[in-house]
């Protein structure tokens, strides 16, 4: 292989995913290894031509000691060399992940990504002054991910289970939406956007390592690269690709990439199948059961996952839900980790929860004030949002608000004394029956009733006003205190998300 054909596989598959757009600022992670030092030299080829600002970016990992100074060393050097900005990050990835109970892989991630968000940010800030309002500038990532790393991870995955999307693997890129951040001050500025891209999935290792030898560049080693491992990727590397490709397909990499392409366009499709339908099927967290029944099995499972608390939920959960809101009976319910679902008719009903001792710290609570019209609040407690809305009965946003349902409650506000109270239950916790004038039931009775598992019981919130009536099993139940009727003039609207 030559230059000329690394340039060529590179721009087209650089162009073909619209990766690097002109006047990009973008932002190499740089470790001093043949991936990523090949991937800064290529970027700084194409400097002039895409109009690129570079800058490089280095994390010591503070793991190899004197070899790992040196790494940090050798990235500075080289861009000093070439002119380029270099940022060096320094961490005891040893000490955080004692600190923080993770592997070593784990918490090495979490601090360079961490140090790679703050270097992405400056550079936004730097370029802050082109934006305007209509302008959705980025400031892109690239690190130096290639062909052979899409094969491991694919074949890592097909090993521990996966579905469609973990096929999917490594994408050219992606937005990092969590490092999205809100305006401050409420103006007109963007938030941070950074896009992540893998330039290098165009090729393979051994190509990098030829386009090094080309070039002139002479990389940092990391022997431990070289040698197996208990996270099993260099063992999977070392032994068992080698196996594959010897005795089955010599090919075997470029099959499991071109699958991770396949399985990247499977899931881009039922993506997007998955938003069309959700509209007229989900809405505050209900399912129609009806309409939910006669989508395709892998939307089913798809529009499962969007619900709070079931993002990451093991495939037999996901299955569990789906043929309970196919094939169940009104008055079932599922209890998982993170959720409950209930099927009441024709509608699923999932509500999230927490572990009980994360959730009831000794009778803990919180004050919902509000002031009058007009006034709103919110309130986190146990994990979950409580958003009050105060509002007169006949201004046209009350409208709108409807019935009473599991996940929100409209309470005639005269009739209560603020501030409401969100708090968990208590021992001997009763409340007033809907349409009985006197009658109560106990708390606990309609839990045992509903057959809510006790792990759950505790996580629910109640909702009281000041003098301790219990208007509101949040996600459950609302209770007859303070109901609005024909002479209702102020309104109080509390959701849970």
């Amino acid at each position: 292989m030559h230059t000329l054909s690394f340039n060529r596989k590179l721009n087209k598959f650089v162009d073909d995913n619209e990766l690097l757009p002109s006047g990009a600022a973008v932002v190499v992670a740089c470790s001093g290894g043949p991936d990523s030092l090949a991937l800064l030299d290529w970027l700084l080829s194409q400097q002039e031509k895409r109009q690129l600002a570079i800058t490089a970016a280095h994390f010591e990992h503070g793991i190899r000691g004197e070899e790992s100074r040196a790494d940090a060393a050798f990235v500075h050097d080289f861009c000093v060399s070439r002119g380029i900005p270099c940022r060096i990050g320094h961490g005891d990835v040893p000490a955080y992940a004692a600190e923080k109970g993770l592997s070593m892989e784990t918490a090495a991630r979490e601090l360079r990504y961490a140090f790679l968000r703050k270097v992405a940010t400056e550079c936004f800030s730097a370029i802050k002054p082109l934006i305007t309002r209509w302008d959705t500038r980025e400031v892109f990532l690239a690190v130096g991910h290639h062909g052979d790393d899409q094969a491991e991870t694919v074949l890592m995955r097909i090993l521990r289970g996966t579905g469609v999307n973990g096929l999917a693997a490594m994408r050219p890129s992606r937005l990092m939406t969590e490092w999205l951040e809100p305006a401050q001050g409420g103006g007109s500025i963007l938030p941070v956007h950074c896009r992540l891209i893998r330039p290098l999935l165009a090729v393979s290792r051994q190509e990098i390592e030829e386009y090094c030898v080309l070039r002139g560049l002479e990389p940092r080693r990391d022997a431990t690269n070289d040698e197996p491992d208990e996270a099993r990727r260099n063992s999977l590397r070392l032994e068992l690709l080698p196996l594959l490709r010897e005795r089955y397909n010599p090919e075997i990499n470029a099959a499991l990439c071109h699958l991770a392409e396949i399985a990247a366009d499977m899931s881009d499709c039922v993506s997007a199948l998955t938003d069309e339908k959700a509209a007229g099927i989900m809405q505050d967290n209900t399912i129609d059961r009806p309409a939910f029944s006669v989508c395709p099995k892998a939307v089913q499972q798809a529009l499962i996952r969007k619900l709070p608390g079931l993002e990451n939920c093991s495939y037999n959960d996901i299955e569990a839900v789906r043929r309970l809101i196919c094939t169940g009976d009104s008055g079932q319910q599922l209890s998982l980790p993170g959720a409950i679902l209930r099927l009441e008719y024709d509608r699923a009903i999932f509500a999230r929860t927490l572990p009980v001792k994360s959730q009831n710290n000794g009778g803990e609570e919180k004050k919902i004030s509000l002031n009058g019209n007009g006034d709103s609040t919110k309130a986190e407690f146990c994990g979950r949002i409580i958003t009050a809305v105060y509002t007169k009965a006949a201004d046209e946003a009350a409208n709108h608000l409807g019935a009473d349902d599991e996940s929100a409650a409209v309470i005639d506000a005269d009739k209560v004394k603020l501030p409401l109270i969100v708090r968990c239950r208590r021992p001997g916790d009763a409340y007033l029956l809907s349409g009985s004038g006197s009658g109560r039931k106990k708390v606990k009775d309609y839990f045992i009733d509903r057959k809510v598992p006790r792990e759950v019981r505790d996580t629910v919130p109640i909702l009281t006003d000041s003098d301790g009536n219990i208007l509101w099993l949040a996600g459950f139940i609302r209770s007859g205190y303070a109901m609005i009727d024909k002479n209702t003039t102020n309104i109080i609207r509390v959701t849970v998300e």
